[in-house]
């Protein structure tokens, strides 16, 4: 689905994977922190299909709507069941944007 130049593409949306039913699934860790899988299905399937961003990105990564993205392909190539987890570090969260303005101050050194 291309995106027209110059139109504005909200944060966080799911719709650069369409025609999926989208669930969210939060899940708390035991320190409090937030985090979430979003799952993006097509139909029944034996094999799920799990994406994990890196270190300060989050699973916009796979479903950004600017161009043809890893959750689509894949659940166009019939991987119909795909979810995409967002880390303690995912750039989603509040406290990964902007929390600590520096190693040295996050480290008490």
């Amino acid at each position: 689905m291309p995106i027209q130049e110059g139109a504005v593409v909200p944060r966080h949306t799911t719709t650069g994977v369409p025609d999926a039913r989208v669930s969210v699934h939060p899940v708390t860790t035991e320190d409090g922190l937030g985090l979430q899988l979003t799952r993006f299905r097509r139909a029944e399937c034996d094999d799920v299909v799990l994406l994990v961003h890196g270190l300060t990105a989050s699973s916009d990564l796979f479903i950004m709507p600017e161009h043809r993205n890893l959750a689509a392909c894949l659940l166009d190539n019939g991987f119909t069941d795909v979810r995409t987890l967002d880390m303690r570090m995912s750039s989603r969260f509040k406290s990964a944007t902007g929390a600590c303005t520096s190693w040295r101050t996050a480290s008490g050194r």
